[in-house]
């Protein structure tokens, strides 16, 4: 490859995406679901405790942007369930050894070949397993299994809530915030979907992410 296309992938990989736009809210909640547990952990001494509060809001920080009920709720909902999700089961594994890693391993793998399904799926599953390997990462130093999982969906519902109150505050202050726009919705019925999603199967090509992802992660 020459140097030019080198330098071409390379001002690819760091340019700055225009598809959406980023806002207060956002930034604001997100630094609170973040920041602010941490900063309040070191005050009060528990840092192992504010941490998982973060972890929760780095999950789910950039949901929130205008928050319409009608118009986001699906997103907090798609955002909020893969990462609950994840840290739930990062939760019952952890501590098992070798064979906690081949679960997870494996589970992280089934995500990806059953994004393969839906554009739905696909967004669900591209949360789930960077959630499912960043918590079962931060669950091993915890000996409190159930304590880390409430932090981290505290740190979770800290930053929706706050990023609601501020939206709130952000509209009424005549500020607009518009989210970007949505890929219109599949018209395919879930028949035509699993034939399609079957008939990638018996290829290479709908096993290349999967086989990438879990060679990365053994």
């Amino acid at each position: 490859m020459s140097p030019s296309r080198w330098w071409s992938h390379f001002v690819k990989a760091f340019r700055w995406s225009h598809e959406g736009r980023v806002n207060g809210v956002e930034v604001a909640s997100s630094a609170i679901g973040i920041a602010g547990p941490a900063v309040l952990a070191v005050a009060y001494g528990h840092l192992s405790s504010g941490l998982a509060a973060s972890l929760g809001g780095l999950m789910i920080g950039g949901i929130i942007q205008s928050f319409s009920w009608q118009g986001e709720l699906t997103a907090v909902v798609a955002g909020a369930g893969p990462a609950a999700v994840a840290t739930v089961i990062a939760a019952l594994l952890a501590g098992d050894g070798w064979i906690a890693d081949a679960v997870m391993i494996a589970l992280a793998g089934a995500a990806a070949l059953f994004g393969g399904y839906s554009r739905p799926a696909a967004v669900a599953a591209a949360r789930f397993i960077p959630y499912l390997v960043i918590a079962f990462s931060a669950v091993q130093p915890h000996a409190n299994r159930i304590g880390f999982v409430l932090f981290v969906i505290g740190g979770i519902v800290l930053t929706l809530v706050s990023g609601a109150l501020l939206a709130m505050l952000w509209r009424a202050l005549g500020y607009s915030s518009t989210a970007a726009a949505e890929p219109p919705a599949s018209t395919a019925t879930a028949a035509q979907k699993w034939a399609r999603w079957r008939r990638l199967l018996w290829q290479l090509a709908g096993w290349q992410y999967t086989l990438r992802l879990v060679i990365c992660l053994l």
